[in-house]
């Protein structure tokens, strides 16, 4: 029975991996009806819930670090945020505990840094555990590009990577910085988004109904219900015909028309043909796509099935749009 959730889930899950040869190893055949959810898989590494815990596979479906946590976030830069009860710490890819779980959020690692919330607000620590800039915002989130978007109050800004305000609080919404460019919204969700550069210039004016961050050299963007792709200097280099579009990876970007999910090149061509009932960008073990069954299995750069998927149905399967 179909049963993917194309409204709200907003990252892709990793499916639990198989053996080389696309078959799913017989000696773990049994945990698969135990996962009950997965995330995505990253740096070799997938959080499952097994039965009401969380823990981590590999990309052969083996259960490398145990389902000992209430919750577990990505792999990056060789560590993980994991909650222990209610407190959040960060693992690497053994299990070990590098950062003890004493904070109540945390956020990705990203340049060495980690976004994690105190008592007093959120903050960020290095890789050791330290307080590298107080925590005093509302919301932090990863660094890219040596800022990071942070919130005080209703309105979001950049910090360096020493704390200080390099771009003055005062949008609704910031996305993160890719090709020295960040989406914007100056009033909120009725309002339209741009582009500013890492000084805060706008550089392209607000226009679009939404704005995704850029991936190599092209942003996908929504104007009058339709997903196209514009360049860095705002002209548009896709046609704006899509329902749905990701970002780009490897040259090719996940985009839905007319209800279906293909892939397509940065001139437009659709180049895997739109009939998946979902699709994620790719990655290094391919991209993911999901089929009208609920079943989700990878492909390569050609649209060929590779590591095909088994036991488990990909019931909150991800597009790769928000």
């Amino acid at each position: 029975m179909r049963n993917i959730n194309l409204l709200t889930i907003l990252f892709v899950l990793l499916a639990l991996g198989c053996s080389s040869r696309g078959t799913v190893r017989e000696d773990h055949k049994g945990d698969q009806s135990r996962i009950k959810d997965m995330r995505s898989y990253s740096q070799g590494r997938a959080a499952v819930k097994i039965d009401a815990r969380w823990g981590y596979i590999d990309p052969y479906g083996v259960v490398v670090i145990d389902a000992d946590y209430s919750a577990a976030g990505m792999f990056s830069e060789g560590i993980a945020p994991v909650k222990v009860r209610d407190k959040w710490g960060y693992i690497d890819r053994e299990g070990r505990m590098v950062v003890i779980a004493k904070y109540l959020d945390a956020g990705s690692c990203s340049q060495g840094l980690m976004p994690v919330k105190m008592e007093r607000g959120w903050g960020y620590i290095d890789r050791e555990g330290k307080t590298v800039i107080e925590p005093q915002f509302d919301r932090a989130m990863p660094f890219t590009h040596n800022y990071a978007a942070v919130r005080l109050g209703k309105s979001w800004g950049f910090v360096n990577r020493q704390g200080r305000i390099m771009i003055n609080p005062k949008y609704a919404y910031a996305g993160g910085f890719a090709d020295d460019m960040a989406p914007f919204s100056k009033s909120g969700k009725d309002d339209t988004f741009g582009y500013m550069n890492d000084d805060g210039v706008t550089v392209i004016a607000p226009q679009f109904d939404l704005a995704r961050d850029f991936s190599q050299g092209l942003a996908a963007v929504k104007d009058d219900g339709k997903w196209g792709f514009t360049d860095d200097r705002g002209r548009l280099r896709v046609t704006l015909k899509f329902d749905n579009a990701g970002n780009f990876s490897g040259g090719l970007a996940p985009v839905s028309y007319r209800g279906r999910w293909g892939f397509i090149d940065k001139s437009g061509k659709m180049v895997i043909e739109a009939k998946y009932a979902a699709a994620a960008q790719y990655t290094e073990w391919g991209a993911l796509v999901v089929d009208d069954k609920g079943w989700g299995f990878y492909i390569d750069r050609h649209g060929k099935q590779v590591n095909p998927v088994n036991g488990v149905s990909m019931g909150e399967a991800a597009i790769a749009g928000k």
